[in-house]
């Protein structure tokens, strides 16, 4: 991936505008990657880790901010905790992969990325929608090394993980959390996810019992409903976090 550091002359601006265009491949994990369109190595970065790439939803967050979009290689392996069947015959069962997504996610990659990027260590986000946002709540028993962590309309309806949280104990007590998920979630599925907001409850409960710093929303919708207005949410979450 060729390597841009723009140092600035005395006096000069940063550009507003952000650069969307590389794609890298580091660990085994696919990244794409948005920078802002100038920066120097004598300042430190905020940088938004977010699962399933969907990195577009946050573009209109501040321009001095690193999104790093995650491309699991199976979002049904890596997503997921631990293995369990399927609900539908056209899925295929979730492998329980994502202890080695995170390791190879903090362990590896993540230090491989601050080496080439100037990131922030104390402003770092990682979260998700769907499986995405359950794997990184599920990262908040494993790790320590993102101090802010989200989840918009978590699959918590996911076998055993409300019990879980209820009886595991956070490793990363001081974390900034924000969750979100939606009223009407998991309707008419006929199975263990038509109580989808039965199970989100439990597990906001669970975390709010455990991390003080822990910011729970229930709206009215469904959960593919409204994706832009909720990613809109967390960045509004972001910015009043980090003063940007």
């Amino acid at each position: 991936m060729p390597w841009k550091l723009l140092m600035p002359s005395c006096g000069s601006s940063f550009n507003t505008k952000r650069d969307i265009t590389n794609h890298i491949s580091l660990s085994g994990i696919d990244i794409t990657v948005s920078e802002p369109a100038e920066y120097n190595l004598q300042h430190r970065y905020p940088a938004v880790f977010v699962n399933d790439g969907q990195i577009e939803y946050l573009e209109s967050l501040a321009p001095s901010i690193f999104l790093f979009g995650l491309h699991a290689r199976s979002r049904f392996d890596d997503y997921t905790p631990w293995a369990a069947e399927s609900f539908r015959t056209d899925c295929p069962p979730f492998g329980g992969k994502g202890a080695e997504y995170h390791h190879l996610l903090f362990k590896t990659l993540l230090p491989e990325l601050k080496t080439k990027y100037p990131l922030d260590d104390s402003r770092l986000a990682y979260g998700g929608y769907s499986l995405g946002g359950l794997a990184a709540v599920w990262s908040l028993f494993e790790y320590t090394d993102i101090p802010y962590i989200f989840s918009l309309c978590g699959s918590f309806w996911y076998p055993g993980f409300p019990e879980y949280c209820r009886e595991h104990k956070v490793l990363h007590s001081n974390a900034t959390v924000y969750l979100l998920n939606g009223k009407r979630e998991g309707g008419k599925h006929g199975n263990r996810l038509e109580n989808t907001p039965k199970y989100a409850a439990e597990v906001h409960q669970a975390l709010r019992m455990q991390i003080a710093h822990t910011t729970v929303v229930f709206d009215p919708f469904g959960h593919h409903d409204k994706m832009f207005e909720r990613f809109r949410a967390v960045q509004q979450w972001l910015t009043e976090c980090w003063q940007l």
